[in-house]
Parts: structure tokens; sequence; C-alpha cells
């Protein structure tokens, strides 16, 4: 009983820092200064103020959890072809700076979430958006779940997905992990699927809130996550309809 209560409280810890204060989100890291999806992007998000680092996470051909967003290798390392269809070992070799900057950051290596789960300091949590494809979401979704509980760090992340699907069968998995629904435009029925599943929060673009919806969200219990801002004035007008999610590529606008 005692060990269940010590976890329920450190599993409270995500839900407090959305629903208390601003919360600046580094999109995939500190991407505007370092590689996207990269250990020296997650180091500089929490050097400018992160409490929230948000990354994407991919599949290999043979099960390892890799932090990157695209289901193809060519924009954002110098492999090509599908994530999966390599192995890690394969994934490894790649340079994932080669392309920051006309290979200004070249050398750095394409984490896995497990390296990140490892790093990730104790004040600051992790926003893990699952991705993956058709054929292995559903080994992608156990996977994670798998690595976040042998890190011990499951009180400190958020996972969201586009994928639905997937977002309801890390449920199952999990009754207490705090999940989020990515989506553009509204849901509809507003809040069937936070209730299905338990979210904790939605994950919606600028084009889509207004203060009442803002409003309604923060009644309904949940938080609403605004991607991804990219100037100042988009900034200043979602603190004006009442968000205190904010995430961006460059942190320094915040």
């Amino acid at each position: 009983m005692e060990s269940r209560m010590n976890g329920e409280m450190r599993l409270s810890r995500i839900q407090s820092l959305l629903r208390t204060q601003e919360v600046w989100v580094g999109h995939r890291g500190a991407n505007a200064q370092m590689p996207e999806n990269t250990m020296p992007a997650f180091e500089k998000a929490v050097e400018l103020g992160a409490h929230m680092i948000e990354l994407d996470v991919q599949m290999t051909s043979d099960g390892e959890v890799i932090v990157l967003h695209d289901a193809f290798l060519d924009r954002t390392t110098n492999g090509s072809g599908m994530v999966a269809n390599a192995t890690w070992a394969e994934v490894s070799r790649l340079d994932a700076g080669i392309h920051f900057y006309d290979g200004a950051a070249s050398g750095i290596h394409v984490p896995r979430l497990a390296e990140v789960l490892d790093w990730l300091p104790e004040h600051i949590a992790l926003n893990i958006e699952v991705k993956g494809t058709p054929a292995n979401f559903t080994d992608l979704g156990n996977a994670v779940m798998k690595r976040v509980e042998q890190a011990g760090k499951k009180h400190q992340v958020l996972i969201s997905s586009f994928n639905h699907q997937a977002l309801a069968q890390i449920r199952e998995l999990d009754n207490d992990i705090a999940l989020g629904a990515l989506y553009a435009g509204k849901l509809w029925p507003p809040f069937y699927t936070a209730r299905t599943l338990a979210l904790s929060s939605l994950h919606e673009t600028i084009e889509s809130i207004d203060s009442q919806w803002v409003h309604r969200v923060h009644e309904e219990g949940l938080e609403l996550v605004v991607w991804t801002l990219r100037t100042a004035a988009e900034i200043d007008y979602c603190r004006s309809m009442g968000v205190r999610v904010f995430i961006v590529d460059d942190l320094t606008l915040l």
C-alpha cells in the first residue's frame, strides 16, 4: 500500500507541472540551436530553461527505440531509407548533425530512448511522441513503456501521439502514465477521446484555439499544449488566450 501511494505521489508530479505554472517545452530539444532530437539539443534545452523536452521515437528493424522524427533517415542523417528497415547497428553509425547549418554540428549520433531516459535530469519532464508505422506502432508503444519503466522515470514522462489507437494500447498497458492526444482541428465529440483514454492533455495547433476553448479544456481538468510556436507574436497570442504550455523551437523567445 505504501509503495503504491508513493508511486501515485511521484506520478502526480507531471500533472502538477502541467497545471500549476507556465511550461516551456523544447520541441525536439533546443532545435533552433542544435540538431533536432539529439543529446546536444536536449542538453541545450535544459540550459535555456526548458521545463519539458519533447522528442519523437521510431523503431528499428531489430526492435530498438531510437529518437528520430521522420519515418525515413534521409532528412536528418547521412543515411537513407526507412528507419523500420534499418538495424540499430546501422543507425548507430550515422551522423545526425551533418545537415544542421551545412555540417557545422557534424559528428553527433542518433540517440536511443534509453540513453535519453538515463540522462534525464530529475527536474525535467519528457514528452515522448510515438511515431512508428502501421506495421510496428503496437510494438513501439510496448517498447517505449518497457524502457520508461526500466529507467524508473514514469513520473516524469508524458506520452503523446497523433495515433490515438497507439495511445489506447499504451493505456491498456498502464493506468497511470500521462497521455496526450495530438491532432489538427478539433476532436469531436470534444472530450470523448480524452475521457476514454484518461488523457492529461490535448495537443493542438495555434490556428484552432481561442480563449473560450482554452477555458473549456481547463474546466475539463485537462491541459492544452500548443505546438509549434515559432515567433514572439504567436507566444503572446497564446498567453492572451490563457494557454500555459508552449512547445517552441527556440526557447529564447520565451
